[in-house]
């Protein structure tokens, strides 16, 4: 069954300060029997629905199942929120996939999306775009725009570096938290429940 904006609104209630889905109570005709109907609603009205599912990378998001299809839960924010198409992309400003507040989400685009990522967890010298060059024994900076790599310089200091990245970033519109933190992959998962038979 194809999930259309009404459809969310109809089985679930969305808080757009807390990001908190839950499930309304649904309707006898959702139901093949009354007594399914009945036991569904004791069981799962009123509670949180979804639950934390982490990719292969590690990347953490919560899903909610609907007609046995795990569904994302920021789709079905912008679908509860909006009567507009949903988007190729929707980012999460903070990059907690988790968190689903509806100041947290934002239409996006690959390019976008790329410009709003975390520190990666392979990363040694502590600042994005930074590595120690053994050859040069100087730090260079380094910056993906748009596939490619960008060559900043050699640095004798790693905060000259980290300058040069910054001001490459800010002049090309990334998101001000890109690269300066660990993913959230590590944080403990939120608790579930209330995910659909």
């Amino acid at each position: 069954m194809e999930i259309t904006a009404e459809i969310v609104r109809e089985l679930l209630d969305y808080d757009p300060d807390t990001g908190i889905f839950t499930w309304r109570v649904r309707g006898r005709e959702w139901f093949s029997c009354e007594k399914s109907w009945r036991l569904w609603n004791s069981r799962y009205s009123g509670k949180r629905a979804g639950s934390v599912s982490a990719g292969k990378t590690g990347y953490k998001r919560r899903y909610i199942d609907i007609f046995s299809i795990p569904r994302l839960e920021h789709i079905l924010a912008w679908m509860w929120m909006t009567d507009s198409p949903v988007p190729d992309q929707i980012d999460h400003d903070n990059r907690d996939g988790t968190d689903n507040r509806w100041a947290n989400l934002r239409e996006s685009d690959p390019s976008r999306n790329s410009r709003n990522l975390s520190m990666m967890s392979n990363n040694k010298s502590g600042v994005t775009g930074v590595i120690w060059h053994k050859r040069a024994k100087k730090w260079m900076a380094s910056a993906s725009w748009k596939g490619k790599s960008i060559y900043l310089g050699l640095f004798e200091e790693i905060d000259e570096a980290a300058m040069a990245v910054l001001e490459f970033r800010a002049a090309n519109g990334f998101h001000k938290g890109h690269g300066l933190e660990l993913a959230h992959y590590h944080a403990a998962p939120q608790p579930g429940g209330g995910r659909e038979p």
